[in-house]
């Protein structure tokens, strides 16, 4: 009885170079039957094969969609929750065979097809200079590798070279047009009995030793690669293999190091090691790629520089050596920290866009501490009320703009009572218990405030910001150099251990226009990635800007203008702008008044300088420069119009 291939699905990534692009689990007969119709897939596939070189052919390939045969999944990297499909897909490349034509290498997987019942077919690949032939094997993660092994060596025996990424669990094969898969694969899946390949027996593995005792106290850059490599398999993704490879050479060891770490694998083919050391010309690679992968599969302890073995250091390295010793465990702790925090070129951190925006500018950021200074019944609370208001939301409020949060907003009062408290929530910011957990901590020690934060991280799952008011609160002297030095150490380790954004407000010093309170104001100034500050003029306009930014700045002047109007603060427009309608508004009453003392609405040049030249200034005869400068007033606020022969007002367009 034929295999039901309906009822088989397979991952698919539409975009692999989208980090956020989801695998999705798609039925393989839909995928295939996509080949042949897909006018898409078509389009992009004649690009590919129109690309004048490898960079931009590489480059439109990518676009393509990519199937991951082997597995129906969600996930790009291997998850307990793949089911195997019990499909490989042998990836046979032109390159690889330079003296045979497209027609004989498709003559021959003919033969293999008829030969043996578990090669199922084949479709082309992108370059259309190779074949992706679809084979069956055993649905099982443990026999996977051995029958790659077993069908590398069917193919080898057709003189067929198979690209050896292909043994990877989960490897990805963009899709591509073929007009003749319907022929030379569906139909033959659809016919498919379920046929597999035997795997090739389970061998034991040869063990990869080093000769530690040959260490002197330096170690060479091959005996660093080798405590290294002791901590990874050989029979690794291909690609990590390749990777591995590279790493090393760019560290400047020997090609023989790979080659003996390679050779413990059940893979490993003589010579290959030494043909792809050869090729490498600088990849970009570097050795801590090496050292994470190993750290990975050792607790995260480096292997160069064990725990127990933790860097020699003598006094003769330093002028003076004092202090108190270290015990050995929290030497150790402290070694392990350092390895963590260590900069690795090829692993990137993740790009964190700002969880909260002051107008179109970031400056809330998740794992970081940020300051909110102000002087005192400046609105600083209001303020905070509208950053609540936006991040549970989604609403601009008061300048503060941000898509709305999908972890649990924290709001801790230290200073206010219960009616303003419960204003804050209810009447100013708008929101339920259901959208904020806030507290009003009034009347803790300092000691108790801090604990009371750390509590909460515990027990609310999923924090993405914790807004207090305020700062000084949780301090017993905000002048206390190391009171205040420890209080924000301990904060920059919360918001790295939680992942979460922490923002307090701190008031300025009385009688300071930038200084905030004490010590702790200066350490936050340093240790804050956005230190936003409001300004009150003599008109009661408020404006929120950035005093101090690691990132793009909202420099005073440019930030956000907000007052209160009837009953609450709103937003206004900046001064420039206030004082630009302002006159604009005087402007126009000026003019107004000129057309009560005419009787026509049109004017040649002549007439109107006279006619301005003896109605302004209250009767009084003005110069006729100021009139022409009227006249060009009124063009730019569009007051009048000239149609090249006289001017009109906008009123009467003729």
């Amino acid at each position: 009885m034929a295999t039901n291939i309906r009822s088989i699905n397979v991952g698919l990534q539409r975009n692999i170079t989208d980090p956020n692009c989801k695998v999705e689990s798609i039925p393989l007969l839909t995928i295939l039957e996509q080949m042949h119709v897909s006018e898409k897939l078509k389009l992009v596939t004649d690009a590919v094969l129109a690309a004048k070189d490898k960079d931009e052919r590489d480059s439109i390939k990518r676009k393509l969609p990519a199937v991951i045969i082997s597995a129906d999944t969600t996930h790009r990297k291997v998850h307990p929750d793949d089911k195997r499909t019990g499909l490989i897909l042998m990836d046979i490349d032109g390159k690889d065979h330079p003296d045979l034509l497209m027609d004989e290498m498709i003559e021959i997987v003919e033969s293999m097809v008829i030969k043996h019942a578990y090669i199922i077919g084949y479709a082309r690949s992108v370059s259309w200079k190779g074949l992706k032939v679809l084979c069956g094997i055993k649905p099982d993660v443990e026999t996977h590798l051995r029958s790659f092994m077993a069908l590398e060596a069917i193919f080898a025996e057709n003189g067929l070279i198979v690209d050896r990424a292909c043994k990877d669990l989960k490897r990805v094969n963009f899709l591509c047009h073929d007009p003749d898969v319907q022929h030379t694969l569906i139909d033959r899946l659809e016919r498919w009995q379920g046929e597999t390949i035997e795997p090739l027996p389970e061998v034991k593995r040869k063990q990869y030793t080093i000769n530690r005792s040959s260490y002197s106290s330096t170690l060479t850059k091959d005996q660093e690669a080798e405590l290294c490599l002791a901590h990874l398999d050989p029979d690794m993704d291909y690609h990590d293999w390749i990777t591995i490879g590279m790493a090393l050479k760019a560290h400047g060891c020997s090609c023989a190091v790979w080659d003996a770490w390679s050779r413990s694998g059940q893979t490993y083919k003589p010579g290959e090691c030494e043909r792809k050391w050869n090729s490498f010309q600088g990849s970009g690679v570097g050795f801590g790629t090496v050292v994470n992968m190993a750290k990975a599969n050792n607790g995260g302890e480096n292997p160069i520089y064990s725990k127990n073995t933790p860097p020699a250091v003598s006094a003769t390295d330093f002028d003076d050596i004092g202090g108190d010793e270290v015990p050995e465990e929290e030497e150790n702790a402290l070694w392990q920290f350092l390895q963590k925090r260590e900069f690795d070129e090829m692993e990137p951190p993740p790009v964190k866009p700002p969880i909260l925006k002051l107008g179109d500018v970031g400056v809330i950021w998740k794992g970081n501490i940020h300051t909110l200074v102000a002087p005192s019944k400046s609105g600083k609370t209001h303020a905070m009320a509208s950053m609540i208001r936006a991040l549970v939301t989604g609403e601009r409020s008061l300048g503060w703009n941000c898509d709305k949060v999908k972890g649990r907003v924290v709001y801790l009062d230290f200073e206010q009572d219960a009616e303003d408290f419960y204003n804050v929530l209810a009447k100013h910011a708008g929101v339920t218990s259901h959208d904020v957990s806030a507290y009003r901590l009034a009347g803790l020690s300092a000691t108790e405030a801090q604990q009371a934060v750390r509590m909460i991280l515990e027990k609310i799952p999923e924090v993405d910001v914790i807004i207090m008011d305020g700062y000084a609160d949780l301090t017993n002297d905000t002048e206390d150099p190391e009171e205040s030095n420890g209080l924000i150490a301990s904060w920059m380790a919360l918001v790295s251990e939680y992942d979460f954004a922490l923002l307090g407000a701190l008031h300025l010093n009385p009688g300071s226009e930038s200084k905030s309170r004490g010590h702790l104001g200066s350490q936050l100034e340093r240790k804050s990635k956005t230190v936003l500050k409001i300004d009150v003029d003599a008109d009661g306009v408020r404006e929120t800007y950035t005093q101090f930014a690691r990132k793009q700045p909202v420099f005073k002047g440019k930030g956000i203008f907000w007052q209160w109007v009837d009953d609450g603060f709103v937003e206004v427009a900046d001064k420039a702008t206030r004082e630009a309608a302002e006159k604009l508004a005087e402007e126009r009453v000026e003019f107004d008044q000129f057309l009560m003392t005419q009787t026509v609405r049109q004017w040649s040049h002549n007439a109107l300088v006279n006619a301005i030249q003896n109605c302004l200034k209250n009767g009084e005869k003005v110069s006729e420069s100021t009139a022409k400068r009227r006249i060009k007033q009124w063009l730019d606020n569009s007051f009048i119009f000239n149609n090249k022969t006289h001017y009109a007002t906008n009123s009467n367009p003729f």
